[in-house]
């Protein structure tokens, strides 16, 4: 997932709920999910690595 972003210039910030309680209270709390990667664009959260979403999610997003 790291180095998908990073190949398109996507800016994250990236938190282990392992090593990080608030962390993981944080994701359970506004997805009710505690699975990872876990992401969200404009609201919506997606979850797990799909490089087909992924790719979908960019050429959605994509500024000219």
């Amino acid at each position: 997932m790291r180095e998908f972003l990073f190949e398109h210039s996507i800016p994250f910030v990236e938190r282990n709920i392992r090593q990080d309680s608030q962390a993981k209270e944080e994701l359970l709390r506004l997805t009710g999910k505690l699975v990872v990667p876990a992401f969200a664009v404009d609201g919506h959260w997606f979850f797990g690595y799909d490089p087909e979403r992924l790719e979908s999610l960019v050429s959605c997003y994509q500024v000219s």
